[in-house]
């Protein structure tokens, strides 16, 4: 096989790998709104609760 012909089947080989086998999920936007925090008096009584 000449060399010329076993570059085009090694490029056509590593096209996937270049280019991925699918696409990733779009990343999700982050939400303007805050993250419920917990304030340490309420953890502390919902831990009370659970012993």
């Amino acid at each position: 096989m000449s060399k010329f012909i076993q570059s085009l089947l090694l490029l056509i080989c590593l096209i996937p790998f270049q280019l991925g086998c699918g696409e990733a999920e779009p990343l999700q936007p982050a939400s303007d709104e805050p993250v419920e925090e917990l304030d340490p008096a309420s953890e502390a009584e919902s831990l009370k609760k659970i012993k």
